[in-house]
């Protein structure tokens, strides 16, 4: 039974970390970035939120954001 549950924890855990990145995906399309903005906001989220808040880069909304 331990065995299990294990088994179901990270399955939990590996779909709340792939809706995390998709999440976070949308955010990276809607100003422009391309996916090593992506890949920088996963590993180093505090850096890259700046970057993209108080950088040049411009809101671009898209019907596929919408």
């Amino acid at each position: 039974m331990g065995v299990i549950l294990i088994f179901v924890d990270l399955a939990v855990m590996l779909v709340g970390a792939v809706y995390s990145i998709m999440i976070t995906y949308r955010p990276v399309l809607a100003f422009g970035k391309g996916i090593g903005f992506l890949i920088g906001l996963i590993f180093l989220a505090p850096v890259f939120w700046l970057i993209l808040g108080l950088g040049d880069a411009e809101y671009q909304p898209t019907e596929e954001l919408a």
